[in-house]
């Protein structure tokens, strides 16, 4: 009777810790879907709603022989003015994972089209219940 009832609690135990973990990976898809697509359609209040206040973003030059770094405003700024962005890409988010604590999460996410790859390494932080990215490093090349 006591290994059942242990068996059973172990099971609703690991159920509520998958619930609570695939709703937080979906607000995490939500998070960088808003990045992705604000790129894409040149929305500077999209891109920003994704990133946490204090944030920045690093990138390669075009031909990956330095580093670049802006805030997230300024990157925002960037894709509002029409300079950048405006394709429609895919998105494919290749890793996603959450720490013990749920408050910091990492993503590997690819968005490309026929013309260009973007390979995007985030970090994530939940502050005040909130997914927010804190860090964004950049790498772009042809999509060959």
């Amino acid at each position: 009777m006591k290994t059942t009832l242990l068996i059973l609690c172990a099971f609703f135990s690991s159920s509520i810790v998958y619930s609570q973990s695939k709703k937080e990976k979906e607000a995490l898809k939500m998070t960088i879907s808003k990045l992705v697509d604000g790129v894409d359609k040149q929305d500077g209040e999209m891109i920003l709603s994704a990133f946490h206040k204090t944030s920045g973003l690093f990138a390669f030059t075009p031909d990956g022989s330095d580093m670049l770094s802006v805030s997230a405003e300024q990157f925002a700024g960037m894709h509002a003015s029409g300079k950048f962005g405006g394709r429609e890409r895919k998105m494919e988010i290749k890793a996603l994972n959450i720490n013990d604590e749920g408050l910091i999460a990492s993503a590997v996410v690819h968005a490309f089209d026929d013309q260009v790859f973007y390979d995007y390494r985030l970090t994530l932080f939940k502050i005040d219940g909130k997914w927010g990215i804190v860090a964004f490093g950049q790498r772009s090349r042809k999509n060959e």
